[in-house]
């Protein structure tokens, strides 16, 4: 078993792990993979980050009918990657042209004190010119760690599918041969979706083909070494931040109002909500409330329990 997977979660703190976990696989959008997955490593993948020198960040989903990228997964890449250059790792974000400069919004609105931290690769759309890049950027950039959050992962034909069933391969690089190339190396891969049809889900292709619409045909078949199932993929992005904050007790974790300015500096740059299509601040069709319940509950947990140690 690589060292990254054998750091154990402080034992005061396992409940708080759980409660996160639980936390953001809640399934308001009904998409029908998080809450019933049978694979959850939020645990051992945090603390595998606790480990991490350098991580590189796969991120942007393309909606076909806007060809933009959706506000799911850009701003949990955002927080990622930001919790984890406080902690002083390298860090690089990996998109493609349709989210780019939805990311670069995102960030220089929300973080600007970061923005000049965390590094951004925007790989080609012709696929014989990514694989290249893809492999170019990891040799490069040597990275421990590689987190694919709600990026389109290749399906057992090859193609990769939205939660529609469209096929996006056509428009999009495939990212997949970055995973595939970590087990040459120690690098550890970790996936985060809320779909299945995400790069980093083949581990489960069996469980979404039964219990995801249209899962026999969107399934990614590209595994990873770690899951986190989500309701919300930036869920798990804030859930990673929080845990990260508890274990080293600094606030990573940003607020709803962070969530908020970053969501209308990315809409503003073009981003659209995956589930309507709409350039709307919203995300996966949620009302803000409900998508910001569990982002509010996180940043104000984490507050309360740094508070606790301060006082003790």
């Amino acid at each position: 078993m690589p060292q990254h997977f054998t750091a154990q979660v402080p034992p005061h703190l396992s409940p708080s792990f759980n409660d996160l976990s639980l936390l953001i696989r809640q399934d308001p959008g009904g998409r029908g993979f998080a809450p019933t997955a049978p694979v959850d490593d939020f645990s051992p993948a945090v603390m595998s980050l606790v480990s991490s020198r350098s991580v590189l960040i796969l991120t942007g989903f393309c909606v076909l009918d806007a060809m933009a990228g959706e506000t799911d997964g850009l701003t949990g890449a955002l927080v990622l990657a930001t919790s984890l250059v406080q902690l002083n790792k390298s860090v690089c974000i990996v998109t493609d042209v349709y989210s780019s400069e939805l990311l670069k919004a995102g960030l220089h609105t929300a973080f600007p004190h970061l923005a000049a931290e965390v590094g951004l690769a925007v790989i080609p759309s012709n696929q014989a010119e990514a694989d290249i890049a893809l492999m170019k950027l990891f040799s490069d950039f040597s990275p421990d760690h590689v987190i694919a959050i709600e990026r389109p992962g290749r399906a057992s034909d090859g193609h990769s599918y939205s939660m529609r069933g469209e096929a996006l391969n056509h428009a999009i690089p495939q990212f997949d041969s970055l995973f595939e190339s970590c087990p040459l190396t120690a690098c550890v891969t970790l996936a985060i979706g809320d779909g299945g049809n995400e790069l980093g889900m083949g581990g489960l292709a069996a469980y979404i083909h039964q219990h995801v619409p249209l899962g026999e045909k969107i399934a990614c078949h590209t595994a990873a070494d770690l899951l986190i199932p989500a309701g919300v993929s930036n869920w798990a992005g804030y859930a990673t931040a929080a845990a990260l904050s508890l274990v080293t007790g600094t606030q990573l974790c940003p607020s709803a109002e962070t969530e908020i300015a970053m969501l209308e500096a990315m809409v503003a740059a073009g981003a659209v909500d995956g589930c309507t299509k709409q350039s709307t601040v919203t995300v996966d069709g949620l009302t803000l409330e409900t998508y910001l319940a569990p982002i509010r509950q996180m940043y104000n947990d984490v507050n309360l329990h740094l508070s606790s140690i301060d006082n003790t």
